[in-house]
C-alpha cells in the first residue's frame, strides 16, 4: 500500500518517519472511505489533506444524486433548483456530477412544501439569497474559530484531521439549526481556499492574515437617480444588483456584503474574482437588466477574516480606485494586474493619490483577452 501511495507521490514531501507514517495512515483511511486518488493529489498539492476528513464530515449519507436526480425526489423542476441553488451561493454542478447528498434532497423538499404553502417563487429566492449569504459569513467565521480552536503544537495530519473531522461532527449539530444545508457548502468552499500544512501544525497557530483580491462593485449614478426615483423603486433596484451578484460569484468567488448601491466581493483567486466582474458589467448592460452601467475598483494584498467580513489595507484601497472607474469599467491596482500577467487585455490607466492612502496608486483598466490592444505609455 505504502509502495502504491509512493508511486502516486503522495509522500514526496514527508521525510519524518513519524510525519510518513502518519501521512499513510491518513490516505489509507480516505481512500477506504472512498475518495479517488485524484482528489487525493489535488489535497496533498495545496496542503488541503488534514480537512478531507472535515469534508466527509459534512456530507449527510452515503449516497450521492445528480441535480436532475434532486429535482425529481423533491417535486421541483430543474432550471427552479438551479436558480435556488444559485441564490445560495451553491455553484453550478457539472452536466451528470452526483455532487447532492441526502440532505440537499430534504432540504429541497422543504422548499416544495414552502411553495405548496402559497409563497412565490421570487419570495423564496429572496429567503435563499440571505440564508446563502450569511451562511457564507458563518462558514468563513467557523473555519476560522473552528480551526484555531482545534490545532494543537505538534500534531500529525493524522492527529489534526482526526480532531478537527470529530469536532464538525459533534460541535456542528449545535450550531446548524436556522442555517440550513447552505451551510454544509459553504463550508466545503472554504475548506478548499485554506492550507494547513507543517508550519501551521508545527506551531499550532493558523496565519492571521491570507493574500486576497478584494473588489467593490458600483451602479452608476445611484446617487443622482435617487433625486428623481421614487424610494420604492430605488431600493427594487438596488436589489436586483445585489441578486445578480449574488448570483455570479461563485466559489472561490465571495460575496462579503451590500453596502447601498455597491457590493464587495473577495476570493483567493485574482483571476476567478477579475473575470466574475466582467460578467458583471455585461450582464448589467444587458437590454433586459434595467440596471445602470457598473463601475468596480480591485486591490490585493493581506486581510483578515472576522465575523464574516473581510479587514485590511486592501479593503480601502479597492473602494478608493473604485471611485475612480469609469462606467462600464473594472479598474485595477498595479499588484492585481502582475498577478493576472498576460491573461487579460490592459489598458495604463495612470497614477493617482486616493484618500486615505500615502502613496500614489498605479492603475489599469481590465478587459477580456480578445479586446487586447497596446499599453497606454
Amino acid at each position: 500500500m505504502a509502495d502504491d501511495f509512493e508511486a502516486l507521490g503522495l509522500l514526496d514531501d514527508v521525510s519524518d518517519e513519524r510525519e510518513r507514517e502518519a501521512r499513510l495512515a491518513l490516505l489509507r483511511d480516505l481512500r477506504d472511505a472512498g475518495v479517488p486518488d485524484e482528489e487525493l493529489r489535488r489535497a496533498v498539492a495545496l496542503n488541503q489533506l488534514v480537512l478531507l476528513p472535515v469534508e466527509l464530515a459534512l456530507s449527510e449519507g452515503d449516497e450521492r444524486f445528480t441535480l436532475e436526480e434532486v429535482a425529481e425526489r423533491a417535486g421541483l423542476e430543474v432550471e427552479f433548483l438551479e436558480r435556488l441553488n444559485r441564490a445560495i451561493g451553491i455553484p453550478r454542478p457539472e452536466p451528470g456530477a452526483r455532487v447532492f447528498d441526502t440532505g440537499d434532497v430534504r432540504q429541497a423538499a422543504n422548499v416544495a412544501r414552502t411553495r405548496a404553502a402559497g409563497i412565490p417563487d421570487e419570495g423564496i429566492l429572496e429567503i435563499a439569497r440571505v440564508i446563502g449569504l450569511g451562511a457564507a459569513n458563518l462558514a468563513a467565521t467557523l473555519a476560522t474559530v473552528f480551526g484555531s480552536a482545534f490545532l494543537r503544537a505538534g500534531d500529525t495530519e493524522y492527529d489534526l484531521s482526526a480532531r478537527y473531522a470529530e469536532e464538525t461532527r459533534e460541535l456542528l449539530p449545535t450550531i446548524e439549526p436556522g442555517t440550513g444545508q447552505a451551510l454544509r457548502h459553504h463550508l466545503r468552499a472554504v475548506l478548499r481556499q485554506v492550507a494547513v500544512g507543517e508550519s501551521e501544525r508545527a506551531s499550532g497557530r493558523l496565519p492571521g492574515a491570507a493574500e486576497v483580491t478584494v473588489a467593490f462593485a458600483d451602479l452608476t449614478g445611484f446617487t443622482r437617480l435617487g433625486e428623481s426615483v421614487d424610494p420604492a423603486e430605488l431600493g427594487a433596484l438596488a436589489e436586483r444588483f445585489a441578486e445578480l451578484a449574488s448570483d455570479l460569484a461563485e466559489p472561490p468567488v465571495r460575496l462579503v456584503k451590500t453596502v447601498g448601491d455597491a457590493v464587495m466581493l473577495v476570493s483567493p483567486d485574482p483571476g476567478a474574482l477579475v473575470s466574475m466582474l466582467l460578467d458583471l458589467n455585461d450582464a448589467a448592460d444587458a437590454g433586459d437588466s434595467g440596471l445602470p452601467p457598473v463601475h468596480s475598483g480591485v486591490a490585493r494584498g493581506p486581510a483578515l477574516n472576522r465575523g464574516g467580513d473581510v479587514y485590511g489595507a486592501a479593503v480601502n484601497k479597492a473602494s478608493r480606485i473604485a471611485q475612480f472607474a469609469r462606467p462600464g469599467s473594472v479598474l485595477v491596482a498595479s499588484e492585481v494586474r502582475d498577478a493576472l500577467g498576460d491573461d487579460y487585455a490592459w489598458s495604463f490607466a495612470g497614477r493617482r493619490r486616493l484618500k486615505g492612502l500615502a502613496d500614489a496608486v498605479t492603475l489599469f483598466r481590465v478587459r477580456p483577452p480578445m479586446e487586447l490592444e497596446p499599453e497606454a505609455a
